[in-house]
């Protein structure tokens, strides 16, 4: 009863960081559009728009998010696999299952570095 409160209460967490997860990259798509964007005004009014050091913050601030999300996956991954472990030491009978497999934290950092155009 334990474990399954405890892998509830895993998912849980896991789908808050997926729903984090798009709206953070939702974000990113938005804020990669923000050199042309900036680009278009310059050239409209003649005057910055933006300044490259903002953008440049605003792009390092993103990937040190991500760089942070990647470590809450590698965390979950443990967890998960330390629950796995117990779990199959517990079972007599049957095997408990469920859920999709998440994609490595590996794959999120490429797409955040793909839609910064780093990648």
């Amino acid at each position: 009863m334990v474990n399954e409160t405890c892998a509830r209460d895993m998912r849980s967490e896991q789908v808050k960081l997926l729903k984090f997860e798009k709206a953070a990259l939702a974000l990113a798509t938005a804020g990669a559009t923000l050199p042309g964007v900036a680009a278009a005004a310059e050239a409209k009014t003649g005057a910055p728009a933006v300044a490259p050091e903002a953008i440049d913050a605003w792009r390092q601030a993103f990937l040190d998010l991500a760089v942070k999300t990647a470590e809450i996956h590698s965390a979950f991954e443990i967890k998960a696999g330390e629950a796995g472990a117990k779990l199959i030491g517990q079972a007599s009978d049957h095997m408990v299952s469920g859920g999709t497999p998440k994609p490595p934290a590996i794959a999120y950092m490429e797409h955040a570095l793909s839609i910064l155009g780093l990648k």
